[in-house]
This record gives structure tokens, sequence and C-alpha cells, in this order.
């Protein structure tokens, strides 16, 4: 009940701290107090205080054996007294402390007194904030607190896990739940949660577009756009800017001003604090301008380093006017390493580091996952301001990759060294991509983690994972901790690298036999909780990623020659996608709907697989009494498939190598293995000369193969493997290639093949087990 006072500037919220079956007959437990002219932010506070505590206390309230709690909130005249007053506080900063029955929260800025009472709500009474969709408020009970003093500040400037976009509606619970979870950079128009850690329009990233737009000026000042292949190409995701280009810079800055003063204009009207973060960097599109200037400056100073030159000319100019203002820019795809010269960043100009590279299954500190760290330790030599662009999300580019998004991925484990590692390195500022939480991996325990090591790089993760799964998963906790345990302890027995953009390969580090072990596992953990409708949600919510892997795996097939190894149950993965998914949809994805892009895309894993019987050929004789894996020229691209009676496929592939410019197609004859990720096979290997006429055996690289879908031969990559490849990675296994040349590039000392056209046959491709 609101209890408006007459005789005071104090506007009081009583509550009488009830329990369902009645009220306490000595009167209110509690009451809180903020100013009656209270920011609306201190409002928003005080009016989470009155949504929780009624749900979690009864009976009885003390704090410091006093009875008669007074939540003082915000800048009051009683915190003021104390000498704790708002104005006494940094930005951010939040104190809680008690003086006898009377308990302060207050913060410094918009969001700090926010930040005193979710960790009031979160400390002391056990309240936690798990997603968009879902909170934790334990049973009602009687709070008995000692003397309270804590305070702090979050550790990291800009802290903010990307989820999903952001409602730009007043009752968005995204942005609340980030708030609550002292996150600061979700984008919204919410001054009831004291805005948001953001950037000025015309966004936070990739906006050179916006500054330089290609459809606007592309014909008028082509010289201002990248020079790829001898064309002009700019836009978002098709092209960059020519940085060496002369007038760029100043249209730039002049379009910078511009938007400097809309975003005071817009903040200003809207009551949220003025934007303190401009964004100048590069457009989504990983080719850079190849022009001669261009390529000048590359050499001399690295990618990253000419844009930094070209960026602290703009920023120092701004520096001058706006001395509040920091420009960001991204080191993304080429510009990720630091500068090779002496290059140093304006102290105005904020590096956004990207991480494409690393594997985020592993540690930042595992000796074959170091990238991001060199990149890293190179920028703080040369940059004073360092924010960090990561990747939780596993993106599923193409509708043959659904739901990489969904599979398991024990990332969590390394989260400690990833922030410590960040906070002494410098960082100041982190963003996650994490979107699709609706079907990700684990994803509200990845949220909890990143929230409070964003907040402070020291909290003990491990305790704060056990602490989840007791509260998320009740009486099943036991089993989904087990099961992240172990899903990491294969991944690092078995050098498991997966990167943000993997293909279901990567994944072969959880073998057959695993996966029926973890469904097992699953299977105990539902009947756990079998009688809690929410819990046992979660349970099948977290299996969904095991489920869609069976499922995903099932419809990759290949033809091998040996013992066919056991199968998980495909028609129970299937099931149980089919039925739950509209539940999960329900209750996990509020921005997405049955039947939407983002459904039918997990939908079609499970309409996707495969019925019709394998083409298998005999083993040629060479490979008779060997365990390999085949495949046929019906199963590759490039060159013409044609009939060829001598191959052993009855089929080729076949190139003409005469129309070739580049002699991309002589000799050496080469095979490469396109893998990014260093794990495995990695580059070619070549043939000098054909053993002979006709079609033959030709052994090229043996070894672990690779987390790769995609194998290429010839210089020119004419011919090349894209399928199936997933079922091999990991493995050891030799790679065999049927050949046959023709005509007198590759024979050229015999008067037989002159005037014959010259031709590469490929007749089959063979991965074969060492003997």
């Amino acid at each position: 009940m609101k209890i408006t006072c007459s005789l005071s500037s104090v506007v009081t919220v009583a509550a009488c701290g009830c329990a369902l079956a009645g009220c306490n007959p000595k009167g209110p437990l509690y009451r809180i107090d903020v100013e009656r002219n209270a920011a609306v932010y201190e409002r928003t506070a005080a009016a989470e205080l009155e949504r929780y505590l009624p749900q979690v206390v009864t009976n009885a309230f003390t704090v410091g054996g006093k009875s008669g709690v007074v939540l003082h909130v915000g800048d009051t005249s009683f915190a003021r007294a104390h000498g704790i007053g708002a104005g006494d506080l940094r930005d951010e900063e939040w104190r809680v402390k008690s003086f006898g029955a009377d308990v302060i929260l207050v913060g410094g800025g918009t969001r700090g007194t926010i930040y005193a009472v979710s960790h009031f709500l979160e400390d002391q009474c056990g309240i936690h904030w798990w997603s968009e969709q879902e909170d934790h408020v334990p049973p009602a009970k009687e709070l008995h607190f000692p003397a309270l003093d804590a305070g702090g500040v979050p550790y990291f400037l800009e802290r903010d896990v990307f989820v999903g976009c952001a409602s730009k509606v007043v009752g968005s619970n995204l942005t609340r739940i980030a708030v609550l979870n002292r996150m600061n950079g979700m984008k919204s128009e919410r001054p009831d949660y004291g805005g948001s850690f953001t950037w000025g329009p015309p966004g936070g990233v990739h906006t050179f577009d916006y500054y330089i737009p290609w459809k606007k000026l592309g014909a008028v000042h082509p010289e201002w756009f990248s020079l790829v292949s001898g064309m002009r190409k700019g836009g978002i995701t098709r092209g960059q800017l020519c940085l060496e280009a002369p007038g760029l810079a100043d249209e730039m800055y002049r379009k910078l001003l511009e938007y400097i003063r809309k975003g005071d204009e817009d903040a200003d009207m809207k009551g949220l604090p003025r934007p303190h973060l401009y964004d100048l960097s590069m457009n989504d599109c990983s080719v850079p301008c190849q022009c001669e200037k261009c390529k000048a400056a590359e050499k001399k100073h690295g990618w990253s380093g000419q844009l930094v030159r070209f960026l602290n000319g703009i920023a120092e100019k701004i520096a001058k006017r706006r001395p509040d203002i920091l420009i960001t820019t991204l080191a993304y795809h080429y510009t990720e390493r630091p500068p090779k010269d002496d290059t140093r960043a304006a102290d105005n100009l904020v590096i956004r580091l990207c991480d494409t590279r690393s594997s985020m299954a592993g540690s930042i500190l595992d000796e074959n996952n170091q990238g991001l760290l060199r990149n890293l330790k190179g920028w703080s030599k040369c940059a004073k301001n360092i924010f960090i662009w990561d990747y939780a999300i596993c993106y599923s580019f193409g509708k043959d990759l659904p739901n990489a998004v969904s599979f398991p991925v024990a990332s969590e484990r390394h989260y400690s060294d990833l922030y410590r590692t960040f906070r002494d390195c410098g960082v100041k500022g982190v963003f996650v991509e994490q979107e699709c939480n609706h079907v990700g991996d684990f994803d509200a325990l990845k949220y909890f983690l990143q929230a409070k090591l964003m907040e402070d790089p020291d909290a003990n993760a491990e305790a704060l994972t056990r602490l989840f799964m007791k509260c998320y998963y009740g009486a099943a906790e036991r089993y989904m901790y087990d099961y992240r345990v172990d899903l990491d302890r294969l991944r690092r027995e078995r050098n498991g690298f997966v990167t943000w953009e993997p293909g279901i390969a990567p994944y072969n580090f959880i073998e057959n036999e695993d996966v029926v072990r973890y469904q097992a596992m699953f299977d105990r953990a539902e009947k756990a909780v079998a009688d809690d409708p929410l819990r046992l949600m979660r349970v099948q919510h977290a299996r969904a990623g095991l489920d869609t892997l069976v499922i995903r795996r099932a419809g990759v097939r290949v033809v091998y020659h040996g013992p066919e190894p056991a199968q998980p149950d495909v028609s129970a993965s299937l099931a149980r996608v089919r039925r739950y998914w509209p539940e999960w949809i329900a209750r996990y994805g509020s921005r997405w709907a049955v039947g939407s892009p983002s459904d039918r895309n997990v939908m079609s894993v499970t309409n996707d697989i495969p019925t019709e019987a394998l083409e298998r050929l005999p083993a040629p004789p060479e490979f008779r009494n060997r365990r390999f894996y085949d495949f046929y020229p019906w199963d590759m691209t490039g060159g013409t498939l044609v009939d060829d009676a001598e191959s052993p496929s009855g089929k080729a592939r076949m190139l003409v190598a005469d129309v070739d410019p580049n002699n991309h197609y002589g000799l050496p004859f080469i095979v490469g293995f396109h893998n990014l990720t260093g794990i495995g096979i990695n580059g070619v290997k070549g043939l000098s000369k054909p053993a002979g006429k006709g079609y033959h055996w030709y052994k090229f690289q043996t070894g672990v193969m690779p987390p790769s879908e995609w194998v290429y031969m010839t210089r020119a990559w004419s011919f090349s493997l894209r399928k199936g490849l997933s079922r091999l990675a990991g493995k050891t296994l030799e790679t065999w290639v049927s050949l046959k040349f023709e005509g007198p590039r590759y024979f050229p000392k015999d008067p037989s093949e002159n005037g014959k056209e010259s031709v590469i046959r490929l007749g089959r491709l063979i991965f074969a087990e060492p003997e």
C-alpha cells in the first residue's frame, strides 16, 4: 500500500510483509522511503523493492537485530545526512548501508540506485534474474540480516550481453533484467531504468556506410570507396572505404558533428543521459581496399595501422570540441591484428577488438587458442582504451547448418580465465553477442555468469555455477552440472575447437557413445523433476542442443567401408524436438513466434533427414582389405561431371586445362584443406608429376582430419568436396585421390600427346584409416 505523507517530503511505501495465510498482527515489517521529488529511476528502484519484498519476507524482518526496518531509496535526506548522498558517489557506484533499522540504498548516476536495490535483493534476499522470461524468488520466510555495509562499482565501463533486439517499448522486460543484473549497454529508450551506456546515432557498429553511403555517393565520389578486382565497391556488407582518398576524412568529420548534435537533442528530449560514444567503424565486409595507396599503407602500417591513422585525425578534432566524447572503431577481420609500426591510437579513440578466430569452447589461455590474447597484448601497447566485441554464439550461416547455436559447448567453464585476462590487459568494456537465447545452449547460465564477471572479474564462477544449478534445476542440479563438467572434459581431452561459425564438424569431440551416456543422464534429470513442471521444461530445453546435434548428424551420411558404429536413437530426438518445440518458443522465445523464420530454421532439422539409400560402390582393389570413407565425383563440385568407363567410379570430374592463363592447372597438382582453426591437417600437398598414363591412386596428406567442411584441389581450387566431411573430423586418415592426366601439359616429352587437349580427370576420393 502506498501512503503519501502530507507533513513530509518523503513518499513512503509501507508493507506488512504478509504471508498468504495472514498479516503480521504487530503491523508493518518494513517501509520504503523515497523523496517526493525523486528521479524516475529512483522511483523504479523503490518499485522493484515493492515488487519483490512481499514475496520473500513473512512474520519478521530485522537488520542488525532491529525491527521496523526503513529502506531509504535513492538520494534521500536521510542518506545525505549520513554522508552517503548520490552526489558523493561515482557514476554507477552503489552503496547499501544500515544505521540501526534504517537502511540506505543509493548510487551514483542514473543507474547506481537501481544497482544498490538489485544487490540487496540478490545478495540478501536470494533473488536472481536469469533471463527476460525468468527470475528466481525463494519462498517467503523470516528475514534477519546483520548490520549491512556493502558497495562497489562495476569493473568494466561497458557491460553488455546482446540476447536479442531490445524493444523500445517502455514496458520492455529485456532492459529491466539487464539493469537488475548491473549491465548497462542494452540500447533502450527507458529513462525509468536510467538509460544506458550506449552510442549516439547512427549506431554502435558497422557505421562507415552511414557516414559515406554507397547508394548516395558511389556515383558522385567513387574514389571514396574500396577498389577490389578493378571495381569500386561499397555498402555495409559488400565493400569498404578507401581510407587514402582525399576529402573522405573531412566529409566523415562533418557528418559526425551532425550526428553528435542529433544525439544530444534526442537524449534531452527523452530525458536520457547524453551519449558519450560515437562509432566510426568498418563495414561488415572482410575485404579491404586494394588500390595502390592502400596497399602501400598496409605494407608500412598494417591494415589496422592505416585505420587508426585515418581515425586519429578525426578523433583529435573532436577532442578539442567535445572532450567528453569517445570515438569507437572495430578491430575486425583484417584489422584484428595491431599495427605493424609505432602507430598509436588517440586517447579518445576506443579500439573494439573482435575475436573471429578463437575457439569459444576453450580458455583464452589454452596453447592452441591464444590468437585473441596476442592481439589483445599488442593493442594494449598502442591504445589507451580497449573494448572487446566477443562471441558466445555459434552462428549458423546458410540453410545447411541450422542450429549450431544450440549445439552443446561448455564455454562457461572458462569464463573466469576470459574476464580476468580482459582485466589484466586493461580492457575497459565488454560486449557479447549471444542472440537466439530461445534455443541457445545453456543460455541462461552463460548470461548469469557473464553478468557477474563483467561486474567483478574476480567473482567465483564455480560457486556461481553451483548456485545457478541449484536454483534453476532444483532436484536435477547434479545431473546438469555433471553434464557440463564432463562435456568440457571431452573437449579438452580431444582438442575440440569450436569457432563462431563452426558447422557441425567441430562437435565430433562428442562421440556417439558419449551422446548415449548424456541422453541417459538427461533421462535421470527429467525423472528427478517430474513433479516440478517449470524445472522439467528447463531440463527439456537444455536437452534440445544434444537432440538437434543428433538429428543433424543423422542427415550427414557418407559411405564407410568398415563396421558401422552404434548410432544414438535419432527417432527419440526427433520426437522430443517436435513435441516440445512449441512450448519452448512460447516460454523462451518471446520475440519469436511459432512459424517465424527462426522457428522454421530449427524445425527444418526435424524434416531434412534423408531416407533414400546411399549409392555404394565396391571397394577398389587397392583398398579391398582396408577401412575407408568413400567419395565419388557426384559428391564433388567443379569441372564437368562426365561418364568415364576407366574411372574407378564409372564417372569423373573433368577439367580442361588449356584455357588457363595463370597456369593454375599446371603441376604441381595440389590438395588442400580449408582449415581456419589450426587443428589437424592444414595447408596443401602437391603432386609434382603423374605416375603414368591412365588412372592412378595418389596419396596426399596423412593426419588428423580438421573440423573443416571443404577440401579443394588444383591451385585454382577448381575441384572441391564440401559435404560429408563433418563425419571425419578428429579421425586420423590418409588422403587418396584417383586422378588421370592427359595432354602435352602433363606429358611434354611424349610426342603421342601432341595436339591433344590437356585434361585432368578426378575419378574417386578416399580417406583411409592407416594400416
